[in-house]
């Protein structure tokens, strides 16, 4: 009403083309945030603390099971060896509850917001743990650092029952790969929407969407521009020197071992 930009246009909901009057949108303070960093340092560096989390919204049964007053926050999964996370006392199954003050909602507010926050810029977090709040302090560190730590797709791909990694010399040695760029496959939970497609362990996925992927923080951001309820996805794969689409259907969080 102001006249003041509130978002960036990603994409529209079409079945057949056609406009249908929905829309999706980057938040305009990301956008800004992207583009100060593309002016300053020509490229967009990420926040990364080294940390899985359960995607999920925390339901009375969970709030109940770690003893929380609300269901609100995310419940720490796993912590990375060596990383800020780690350096700065966050443990596996810590409920993050409190970022620098502000109460924390759910998993996809949590995750933009860290990875808002420049590198070398010092957070304060409030983790609920064995019945009490615990206050911590951490330095942010690059998602640059995340290869370091062997990171994986796990919040995003275990919704469609797989593991990407980054193309390695080690992992390309292993699976014998002829491609540099895409991530891949290392591994398929059995009964899986991607086991169900034919995915499979040294499988290379090359785009999302006809959007291409060079590693798995690429991988990761594209679903942060994905509508939350797109359940069916389309990957470009390439296996034993073909290349092919094959579509996916998100529909819950798998395991994988």
């Amino acid at each position: 009403i102001d006249g003041e930009a509130i978002g960036l246009n990603t994409a529209i909901m079409s079945q057949a083309g056609g406009y249908m009057g929905i829309g999706f949108a980057i938040p305009i303070n990301m956008a800004r945030n992207v583009k100060d960093q593309l002016v300053e340092f020509g490229k967009v560096n990420r926040g990364f603390i080294g940390i899985e989390m359960d995607p999920q919204d925390i339901s009375s049964d969970l709030a109940k099971l770690f003893g929380l007053k609300k269901n609100k926050g995310v419940i720490v999964t796993r912590v990375f060896e060596g990383s800020p996370a780690e350096k700065g006392g966050i443990e596996k199954d810590d409920v993050i509850i409190k970022l620098n003050g502000k109460e924390v909602d759910n998993f996809l507010k949590f995750r933009n917001s860290i990875a808002m926050f420049s590198p070398g810029t010092k957070i304060k977090m409030v983790v609920w743990r064995d019945g009490k709040e615990v206050e911590l302090k951490i330095e942010v560190g690059s998602q640059d650092e995340s290869r370091a730590f062997g990171s994986v797709s796990s919040d995003v791909g275990r919704q469609f029952g797989l593991e990407v990694k980054d193309i390695d010399k080690e992992l390309a040695e292993k699976y014998g790969l002829d491609v540099e760029e895409g991530v891949v496959v290392s591994k398929v939970v059995k009964g899986s929407s991607a086991e169900q497609k034919g995915l499979r362990e040294g499988m290379v996925i090359l785009s999302v969407e006809r959007m291409r992927v060079s590693s798995v923080v690429e991988f990761n951001a594209i679903f942060d521009e994905l509508a939350d309820d797109k359940t069916r996805v389309a990957f470009f794969v390439r296996y034993g020197g073909i290349s092919y689409y094959v579509v996916l259907v998100r529909t819950q969080i798998y395991t994988v071992p």
